[in-house]
């Protein structure tokens, strides 16, 4: 049984992901006929509603690794404090957060320009952006769990948490243990989070690991087909009845936020220049997300040392 903590953490992340999904939809709602002006009216309060569910679970997850670990009795060893602001104002593919939420008004005109009506594009897109900004406050709360492991040296990874009834993707993956240094997979509508632990024969000793024939008998699957069903039924194996891999994807490796003189990580790069239009002077030297520093690092020690130069920890 997952502890406490973890069942806390994802009631809190499932919260904020509703309030930012239904906080966009009522600012999208009020997009008039003119939609560059009515863009520049509700993107700003979009763009800081994002942000502040980004910022408010960054801000949870560096409470609730450290509150899971003394509920389990595991002691609490940082190598490093997470800063939270330093995994706000990116989306997941690590573009900037404007620019994604942009996408919105742009794929909004070319449904328009395609054939459809003004509240057809408007209703579309509307959704996609709620999606979007559902998925980013998720992806920050996962982002800063999975730097929480990283950077405790006596948490080998984490178990994914899931909520039942799950999709079959989640269902598969959520029976499994990760290494620190292991990338999240999640599709769109993604809602899983990360239980950190010790090692694999920890979180099986202390049944924190799912079986997800188990969750396919108790009915905590949602989206299995008649025929999955029946392979299921006569013995096959679930992990080749499901395609765990379909729609799934990383977080993104680098992203250009927080590299201008100001930002978090900028002062720490340097290597600056001015680029045509831009207000700051920016890093020239490329930002990695967290998820390319697991990937580029040798060790620990040294995925520990560039989370620091690249402003996520101090």
């Amino acid at each position: 049984m997952l502890p406490r903590a973890a069942s806390e953490f994802y009631a809190a992340q499932q919260r904020v992901s509703a309030t930012t999904l239904n906080e966009v939809g009522r600012l999208w709602s009020r997009m008039g006929d003119d939609l560059d002006a009515s863009w520049r009216r509700i993107g700003p309060p979009v763009l800081q509603v994002i942000t502040e569910g980004q910022l408010v679970m960054a801000e949870s997850a560096a409470e609730y690794v450290p509150a899971l670990l003394s509920e389990v009795d595991i002691k609490d060893r940082p190598a490093a404090d997470l800063v939270p602001e330093s995994l706000v104002g990116f989306a997941s593919d690590g573009r900037r957060l404007d620019t994604l939420a942009n996408q919105a008004l742009i794929s909004t005109k070319v449904d328009i320009a395609s054939g459809a009506t003004i509240e057809q594009a408007l209703d579309g897109q509307g959704k996609w952006l709620q999606l979007v900004s559902q998925l980013q406050v998720a992806d920050t709360a996962r982002q800063a769990v999975g730097i929480g492991t990283a950077t405790r040296p006596n948490v080998g990874g984490h178990v994914r948490v899931l909520n039942a009834p799950s999709c079959q993707r989640c269902a598969v993956l959520g029976g499994r243990f990760y290494r620190w240094s292991t990338g999240f997979d999640r599709h769109p509508r993604c809602d899983c989070t990360m239980a950190p632990c010790p090692s694999a024969e920890y979180a099986k000793a202390e049944g924190f690991l799912g079986d997800p024939m188990a969750a396919y008998r108790n009915g905590e699957i949602r989206d299995l087909t008649a025929a999955q069903r029946s392979a299921l039924n006569n013995g096959a194996d679930i992990s080749q009845v499901v395609n765990v891999r379909r729609g799934m994807s990383m977080l993104g490796l680098t992203t250009r936020e927080g590299v201008s003189r100001r930002g978090v990580a900028g002062k720490r790069l340097g290597n600056f220049a001015r680029q045509p239009g831009v207000r700051y002077s920016m890093s020239q030297t490329p930002r990695f997300t967290p998820e390319a520093i697991y990937r580029l690092a040798t060790d620990r020690a040294e995925a520990i040392s560039m989370l620091r130069r690249y402003g996520y920890i101090t």
